[in-house]
């Protein structure tokens, strides 16, 4: 059982039902989630009533405007899911991979965009809204900014493995390749912001 001992009771109810839904795949699968698997679960995340319900809460502007709000919703030893706030004024994150998790992103509300990066080089744009969902492989290089007129967005990040560790890149123009920046963001050390933005140097 999950501890809300200091929760609302709400908040309690929305952060049991997502434990007991990846407990559930946790059950089927040992180590880490296929692509197919990772986005049923994800899709039985996004019709959660109590995600939905609790959206309101983090529409509302943020209490600290200079920090992109991150929340661990559910962690099990298959997937860890996570909350994300995305705000205009604050830059977008740094290209990041994730430790060699697949990654399944669900657009809870307003619109999010991405820059994704495929052996080293520039690959696509993607326009996220709320509704739409995507899952890929333990590969995946992006970076990830609120889109552009959308107010505040909301998303949800499912990870399989759970989440332990990011490298952060940079884009050389001249190149047009990737470079590793050398920072890293570990669980183990999590001194800096989980999805460092870009103004953090992180």
């Amino acid at each position: 059982m999950i501890s809300c001992q200091f929760e609302h009771p709400e908040r309690c109810d929305l952060r049991q039902s997502l434990a007991d839904k990846v407990r559930a795949f946790a059950a089927l699968k040992d180590g880490s989630l296929p692509p197919d698997q990772l986005r049923l679960l994800l899709e039985s995340i996004a019709q959660n009533d109590h995600l939905h319900l609790d959206l309101e809460s983090h529409l509302a502007p943020p209490e600290s405007p200079s920090e992109r709000f991150t929340e661990v919703l559910c962690e099990d030893v298959i997937a860890s899911v996570y909350l994300l706030c995305w705000d205009e004024d604050l830059p977008g994150t740094l290209i990041h991979d994730h430790g060699g998790s697949s990654v399944g992103i669900y657009v809870l509300a307003g619109g999010v965009e991405e820059l994704v990066y495929r052996d080293g080089h520039y690959s696509e744009w993607n326009h996220l809204q709320a509704g739409d969902l995507f899952c890929s492989q333990g590969d995946y290089i992006h970076r990830v900014y609120d889109r552009p007129g959308t107010g505040r967005s909301v998303s949800i990040h499912v990870y399989s493995p759970p989440l332990t560790s990011m490298k952060f890149y940079t884009f050389n123009a001249a190149e047009q390749r990737l470079r590793p920046t050398g920072q890293e963001w570990s669980k183990q050390s999590p001194h800096k912001s989980m999805i460092a933005s870009a103004s953090s140097g992180a």
